[in-house]
C-alpha cells in the first residue's frame, strides 16, 4: 500500500524507496503533524533540489531547462517512469549501467515530486500539499 500526497500537486511516493519528507529537499517545510502539510514558495531552493536530482541520476544540470519545460504538464502524465526514454534521447545516449544504478539508488520519484513543486510555484507563486506518513 502506497502513501500519497495531495493538495496543489498530487502523486504517490515511491513504495519503500521514497520518504514522505522528500519535499523538504525542494524547499517545502512541514506545516502540521500527522498528515504532514508542506508549503513551498522558494523557486530557487526548488531548482537546487531538482539540479541535485539530475546530478544523482547522472543527467548534467545543463539540461535543467529542457527537463523542466518537458514536464510542464507533469500532473497529467500517466507514468513518469516511462519518461526515462525521453531523458536518454535528450542526453543522446543509451541507458547505461551507471544511469540504471543511479535510478535505483536515487529514484525518479524524487525528481517527479520536485518538478511538480517547481511548476506549481511557477504557476501560482507557492505550493501546498499533504503527505501521508
Amino acid at each position: 500500500m502506497g502513501r500519497f500526497y495531495t493538495g496543489d500537486i498530487e502523486g504517490q511516493f515511491g513504495f519503500a524507496v521514497q520518504n514522505s519528507t522528500d519535499g523538504e529537499r525542494f524547499g517545502a517545510t512541514p506545516v502540521e503533524p500527522n498528515i504532514i502539510t508542506y508549503y513551498a514558495d522558494d523557486i530557487q531552493e526548488c531548482e537546487e533540489g531538482i539540479k541535485e536530482c539530475l546530478e544523482c541520476l547522472a543527467i548534467p544540470t545543463k539540461y535543467f531547462k529542457k527537463v523542466v519545460n518537458h514536464f510542464k504538464d507533469i500532473n497529467s502524465r500517466n507514468n513518469f517512469w516511462d519518461e526515462i526514454d525521453w531523458i536518454e534521447k535528450l542526453m543522446d545516449k543509451k541507458k547505461s549501467e551507471e544511469i540504471n544504478e543511479k535510478i535505483k539508488e536515487y529514484n525518479l520519484n524524487s525528481l517527479e515530486l520536485g518538478l511538480k513543486i517547481y511548476h506549481c510555484i511557477k504557476k501560482q507563486g507557492d505550493c501546498q500539499y499533504d503527505a501521508e506518513l
